[in-house]
């Protein structure tokens, strides 16, 4: 009877540490790439691993509250960056760490290829804070970002620093952008969806605008974006068509980016690419190739892969 007791008072306090709901999830992809460019080497190829993860999320319900933490790493056991604390309720979701920006929140919808980048980098980043609102209207979602001007201390390495040294304000938990503030905002009705998007990164100042449609297995996307930076403007355009039979998608798209700096106006790149994707249950099978135009040359990219999703 004591040994019974004495487990009872044991599991009355060890309870609390697994009150929440842990769950693993990952992605493993490897893929084999040929790339050539036209006046250099003819081929270069090799196995590549992309964007292999592990991600561990704690999950558990507080005073009428979702609180959940994750913390992901990467193929090779390093952190893998984007780690964050959600606090969701009737105000909405609150997100502190590493999370995505105001338009990081909202782009990529014509990133739909594997290896290839037909994504709007140029105006995407990480922040510390990031509020997502509550639902004002049926179909409206609003989101708002915000960095401090000198970033994200890491209070475990700061704790002891002296602050009157320069040093109390070098250390980041994460790739975020400093000094960022901003809001977008995507509406969804029916198949269609329409979404814009600002951000003031130290002195750049970021926007975004996205339209897409989906009908049956039919699915269009347009993504603009400009980065404004002094007297140097960055224009990228991206777009895809994407078309789905069954388990499988057949995919098109292409990208443009276009550089102004104090008038002088340089066609940097246009990138045209198609690709095949087959999806068996949690395995993926894709292909892809790809023709990126220079100034002074032409690049071409053909990559097949699998990946794993668990």
């Amino acid at each position: 009877m004591k040994k019974i007791i004495a487990l009872a008072v044991a599991s009355a306090f060890v309870a609390p540490a697994f009150a929440a709901d842990i769950t693993i999830s990952g992605y493993a992809e490897y893929a084999y790439v040929d790339e050539s460019q036209a006046g250099s080497s003819p081929t270069n190829n090799e196995i590549v691993a992309e964007d292999g993860n592990i991600t561990i999320k704690a999950t558990e319900e507080i005073n009428g509250m979702t609180i959940s933490y994750d913390y992901s790493l990467d193929s090779d056991g390093s952190a893998d960056g984007g780690n964050s604390l959600d606090i969701s309720a009737e105000f909405g979701k609150v997100s502190i760490g590493e999370v995505s920006g105001a338009i990081d929140s909202i782009d990529d919808k014509a990133d739909v290829f594997k290896i290839i980048d037909n994504g709007i980098a140029a105006v995407s980043n990480d922040a510390n804070i990031s509020w997502q609102l509550p639902t004002m209207a049926e179909g409206l979602t609003v989101y708002v970002a915000y960095t401090p001007k000198q970033g994200d201390g890491d209070y475990v390495t700061r704790k002891n620093v002296n602050i009157g040294t320069s040093s109390a304000l070098t250390n980041q938990v994460g790739s975020v952008a400093e000094d960022l503030s901003g809001i977008s905002a995507v509406y969804s009705t029916g198949a269609l969806r329409v979404g814009y998007g600002q951000e003031d990164v130290a002195s750049a100042k970021n926007t975004y605008a996205t339209v897409g449609y989906s009908m049956g297995g039919l699915g269009f996307n347009y993504e603009t974006a400009e980065n404004r930076s002094g007297s140097t403007t960055v224009d990228v355009a991206s777009v895809a068509l994407t078309y789905s039979m069954g388990d499988t998608k057949f995919m098109a798209g292409s990208k443009t980016k276009e550089t102004n700096s104090a008038g002088t106006v340089t066609k940097n790149n246009s990138i045209t690419s198609y690709g095949v994707q087959h999806t068996m249950g949690s395995l993926l099978l894709f292909a892809e190739t790809a023709s990126e135009d220079k100034a002074t040359t032409k690049d071409e990219l053909t990559a097949v892969g699998i990946g794993f999703s668990f």
